[in-house]
């Protein structure tokens, strides 16, 4: 009887761990392939590679009284998390000035949503906006809009920003920016750096 009773025991104990071996070898891919970043999403990041890397220049703006000042600008992008994330820091400084000009997004993460099927831009700080006075504390949306051309509209408070950053064949990076005026007049340029690639 005991004999009967252990065998028993040991036929149970050896179906259970079968059992659990199965449900690791059908659990673990799922595991896997949700640590695995989808290859749409890093196929669209990779397609900004061309902002990649450690920019210097130079560049003007209109103040608001019709001004025009030059400023020096200091730029560098970076890939995050295994390639699904850039990373976007901007310095820009008024001629002999060591602070910035102004509060534009000095620092920002970018990152493509799948569901939406648009790049996202959103503060790489804590603060949760890209900038003061910015009216949307979300993501906001991005795109390409030609080769090597990326392109994001900021809102402000009752205005908005767009910026377009453009890698020339030469190697060239061109920012603008762009204020909304109104149906008739559209977008309005008011300030433009060149940069050149120095790492």
């Amino acid at each position: 009887m005991i004999l009967c009773l252990e065998h028993h025991l040991s036929s149970i104990e050896s179906i259970c761990g079968a059992l659990l071996v199965s449900m690791l070898i059908v659990i673990s891919p799922l595991v896997i392939f949700s640590q695995t970043p989808s290859s749409i999403k890093l196929e669209e990041m990779k397609k900004l590679d061309f902002l990649v890397g450690k920019w210097k220049g130079t560049g003007w703006l209109n103040l608001h009284d019709g001004i025009r000042e030059e400023f020096s600008h200091k730029s560098g992008v970076k890939a995050e998390s295994d390639g699904t994330a850039l990373s976007f820091t901007n310095n820009q400084y008024l001629k002999g000035s060591d602070t910035t000009y102004f509060e534009l997004p000095q620092s920002f993460i970018i990152n493509y949503d799948e569901g939406a099927k648009s790049y996202r831009l959103r503060p790489a700080s804590a603060e949760g906006r890209l900038f003061a006075g910015q009216s949307a504390k979300g993501p906001l949306s991005a795109k390409i809009i030609a080769p090597k051309t990326f392109q994001a509209i900021l809102p402000m408070g009752a205005v908005s920003f767009r910026i377009t950053v453009r890698v020339t064949d030469e190697g060239e990076r061109q920012d603008l920016w762009e204020t909304w005026m109104s149906d008739k007049e559209g977008w309005r340029k008011w300030q433009e750096s060149t940069l050149r690639k120095t790492k």
